[in-house]
């Protein structure tokens, strides 16, 4: 008998090296099907850095500029308005987040503006800044 003649299964029995040739390509595939996966893997990771890139950029070009509050020294006081918080260029050495937001200040007219539910101004020697809660919880 041909091999041409035979089912592909009775050819598979009768040639044994066919049959370890389908193992090579069934081994073969669950690599290709392993590297899809990590590949889709991988993909997953790059989707979610570009989305915290993205966020990152939403608030550079709302806010004009990157800082976080709670990396500033805050000191609590009483004033003549009644409570707030405030930081001194002196307690913030080398703080950029510090600096960012003082700079930002220098941008609003007054040194004054409402962010992420403060009220904040800066001190006339510039060296200081103020916050305390807004009554009004927007962003400038």
């Amino acid at each position: 008998m041909s091999g041409r003649d035979m089912t592909s299964l009775e050819y598979m029995k009768e040639d044994k090296t066919s049959l370890s040739g389908l193992k090579l390509l069934v081994a073969k595939q669950a690599e290709i099907i392993a590297s899809i996966r990590d590949w889709i893997r991988d993909g997953e990771k790059i989707a979610e850095m570009m989305e915290e890139y993205l966020k990152l950029h939403e608030q550079i070009m709302d806010l004009g500029m990157v800082y976080d509050f709670s990396r500033i020294r805050w000191v609590s006081t009483e004033g003549p308005s009644g409570p707030y918080e405030y930081a001194d260029a002196s307690d913030n050495r080398d703080n950029d987040d510090f600096k960012l937001l003082v700079a930002d200040l220098k941008k609003h007219e007054g040194g004054r503006m409402t962010r992420d539910g403060y009220f904040i101004w800066l001190f006339s020697k510039a060296d200081r800044v103020g916050r305390k809660p807004s009554r009004k919880k927007q962003k400038s």
